[in-house]
C-alpha cells in the first residue's frame, strides 16, 4: 500500500504545516511509516521478500520526494539500506543472500544517483559506499579469484556492486576515496575474466567511465599504471575468449578509453605489457592467433578513431577464437590480412 501511495506523490505539491512552513507529502509519509519500515531492514529480519518490498518503496520515495526535501532523511535511508545489506550478507545461504544483497546495492545506487549532485550528501554517500564495500568486496573478490563455479552464484551481486560504483563515478566522484577505488579496480579486472555477459558489460562500463573522469583517472595511472594494465589484461581476455558478440564494441570502447587516458608513451608501454602477460592465453587455443605486434601497432594508431578501433578489436577477437583460419573477407580491417595470406 505504501508503494501505491508513493507512486502518486511524485507530482504532489508541498503541504502547509500547522506551525508554519511547508513539507513534501513524501516526507510526511516517511515520518509516519518509519517505525514500521525500519525493522524490515534489521539484522534479525532476513526475509528477502519483505526487504525487496522495502527497497522498492525507498526507490519510489526518493523518486517522488526529490533530493532536497528528502536530504534530512538520507542518513536514516542509508542506514536502513546498509543494515539490510549486512543482514543479507554473503555469509548466509547464497540464494537468500544474493537476492537481498542485490536489492540493497541497487537501492544504494538509486540513492547515489538521486543525492549525488547534492554537495551536502557527499560525506554521507562516501561513508555508505565504504560500508557497502566492506560488506561486499572481500566475498566477491574471493569468489571471482576462485573457480567459475564459485563465482557464478554471486555474479548478480558483483554486477550490482559494479553498477553502484559506476553510478558513483558518474554522479558523485568525490564520494569515491582512493582505497575504495583501488579495490573496485581490482574487482573490475577480475570480473572481466568471468564468462558472464552481465559481468563483462558492467565491468567494461565502469572501466570506461573511470578512464573518462578527470577526478578518478589518476588512480588508473598510479603505481606505474598498474591498475590500467590489469584492466587492459582483463579486456584482452574478454575479447579473446568469452565476451558476447554484441559486447565486443563495448569492450573495445573501454580499451580505447584506457589507452587514451594513459597518453601515447604510457599507453604504448601498458598495452605491450598487457599483451605480453596474456600472450600464452591469447595464443593457446586459436588456429589463427592474432599477431600481438600487429594489434599493438594498430590499436595505438586507431585510438582516436572509435570505429577503426572497434574494427581492429573485433578482428582480434575473431582470430583469437578461430578454430580454423577464417577467410580474409571475414575481417573488418586490414591489420591481420598478411597473417592470413597463403604463402607464395
Amino acid at each position: 500500500r505504501l508503494r501505491s501511495v508513493a507512486r502518486h506523490l511524485d507530482s504532489s505539491p508541498p503541504l502547509p504545516q500547522p506551525g508554519g512552513g511547508q513539507a513534501h507529502p513524501m516526507v510526511l509519509l516517511l515520518g509516519a511509516a518509519w517505525p514500521v519500515l525500519q525493522p524490515l531492514a534489521a539484522p534479525s529480519a532476513r526475509s528477502a521478500t519483505s526487504f525487496r518490498a522495502l527497497c522498492d518503496f525507498f526507490v519510489l520515495a526518493m523518486r517522488a520526494g526529490g533530493a532536497a526535501p528528502l536530504l534530512p532523511w538520507l542518513p536514516q535511508l542509508l542506514d536502513a539500506i546498509l543494515a539490510g545489506l549486512a543482514a543479507h550478507n554473503l555469509a548466509h545461504a547464497l540464494a537468500l543472500a544474493s537476492d537481498g544483497a542485490v536489492c540493497a546495492l541497487q537501492t544504494l545506487a538509486a540513492a547515489v544517483e538521486r543525492f549525488g549532485p547534492e554537495e551536502a550528501a557527499t560525506p554521507l554517500l562516501s561513508a555508505a559506499l565504504g560500508r557497502a564495500a566492506k560488506y561486499a568486496v572481500p566475498n566477491l573478490a574471493a569468489a571471482l579469484g576462485a573457480s567459475q563455479d564459485a563465482a557464478a552464484p554471486l555474479a548478480d551481486v558483483c554486477v550490482a556492486f559494479l553498477e553502484l560504483l559506476y553510478r558513483a563515478a558518474l554522479f558523485c566522484s568525490e564520494a569515491l576515496p582512493p582505497p575504495l577505488l583501488d579495490s573496485a579496480l581490482a574487482l573490475c579486472a577480475r570480473a572481466l575474466r568471468q564468462p558472464s555477459r552481465d559481468l563483462v558489460r558492467a565491468a567494461a562500463a565502469l572501466a570506461a567511465r573511470l578512464a573518462e573522469s578527470d577526478e578518478l583517472r589518476p588512480r588508473l595511472l598510479a603505481s606505474e599504471a598498474g591498475p590500467a594494465r590489469a584492466l587492459l589484461g582483463g579486456l584482452l581476455v574478454a575479447l579473446a575468449s568469452h565476451a558476447a558478440h554484441e559486447m565486443l564494441p563495448r569492450v573495445a570502447d573501454a580499451m580505447r578509453a584506457l589507452l587514451s587516458c594513459c597518453g601515447a608513451e604510457a599507453g604504448d608501454a601498458v598495452l605491450r605489457a598487457a599483451l605480453s602477460a596474456e600472450h600464452a592465453f591469447l595464443t593457446a587455443t586459436s588456429a589463427a592467433p592474432p599477431s600481438a605486434d600487429d594489434f599493438h601497432a594498430a590499436a595505438l594508431a586507431a585510438v582516436d578513431d572509435a570505429l577503426a578501433f572497434r574494427a581492429v578489436a573485433c578482428d582480434f577477437a575473431l582470430l583469437a577464437r578461430a578454430t580454423a583460419p577464417p577467410p580474409q573477407e571475414a575481417l573488418r580491417s586490414q591489420v591481420f590480412s598478411a597473417s592470413l595470406s597463403p604463402p607464395d
